[in-house]
């Protein structure tokens, strides 16, 4: 094909002739004779994720945290325990006869000790630490509990309410802190959600426990799961936040020893 063809003299009609290039706009690329030279780009290795030898013994975290979050329990047992109780002391049997009046004031009263403990509780948290603070935290549950299954009168009960919803108050912020102070982040998450999970047990156990029970003897079961909570907490170190935010570097060392073993 020849130049003329592709290239056709324009043409002095109307009709516009379109332009198809010519024979020098098709050179090649690559001209004979020459070796092409080919580049080599290289691209980013993928980041490798991090495996498992770097992480601490999940057993331990795991112990630790279930510990820190007994006291939880008690929450929910607060909240359950006047749903089993007070349609017993209503009752024309009951050994204590209470009014629709003294029945919402039992029913209430944990909830004015609430907000006070847990105003209490995140000073403490911050001034004698997340451990010291669950091992007080459990002592107005027990004599509340010890206190209610006990009582002779309505005045103890109300009393007793009022200690429980103290260390009720109390126990939700450090042992959602300790858990998560002691606890690596790739369990963090799943430990974290220990302390609805217990408000949740301890209404099912009050539910269980006092459907075959009188209200007496449902509280001074209940009284055990504080006592569990502080015996453990005994042997829990403290964590390594709080110790390192006081200066305590080598305590802090022997509490991530304790809690992630070796690999912390």
């Amino acid at each position: 094909m020849s130049e003329e063809k592709l290239n056709p003299t324009p043409s002095t009609s109307s009709e516009e002739v379109p332009y198809y290039g010519s024979l020098s706009d098709c050179a090649p690329f690559v001209k004979n004779g020459v070796k092409p030279v080919v580049t080599k780009m290289s691209f980013p290795e993928k980041a490798e994720k991090p495996g498992k030898e770097g992480r601490g013994k999940a057993f331990k975290q795991v112990i630790a945290s279930l510990i820190a979050n007994i006291g939880t329990i008690n929450t929910g047992m607060a909240f359950g325990f006047s749903a089993m109780a007070l349609p017993q002391l209503k009752s024309a049997d009951s050994l204590i006869q209470i009014t629709e009046n003294e029945a919402s004031w039992i029913a209430s009263l944990s909830s004015v000790g609430t907000p006070i403990g847990c105003i209490l509780s995140g000073y403490l948290m911050d001034n004698i630490g997340r451990r010291r603070t669950l091992i007080l935290t459990e002592v107005p549950l027990i004599l509340g509990w010890l206190l209610i299954s006990a009582a002779q009168n309505v005045p103890m009960i109300y009393v007793g309410r009022l200690l429980i919803g103290l260390g009720s108050g109390m126990v939700g912020a450090p042992a959602r802190v300790y858990t998560c102070e002691v606890s690596q982040p790739h369990l963090r998450g799943m430990l974290g959600a220990m302390a609805s999970v217990g408000v949740s047990t301890g209404v099912l156990i009050q539910y269980v426990i006092g459907s075959a029970t009188s209200w007496d003897i449902l509280a001074g079961i209940s009284a055990i799961i504080p006592m569990v909570s502080l015996l453990g907490m005994l042997i829990l170190p403290e964590t390594p936040n709080y110790l390192l935010s006081h200066d305590k570097r080598e305590k802090a060392e022997k509490s991530l020893s304790k809690l992630r073993g070796s690999t912390y």
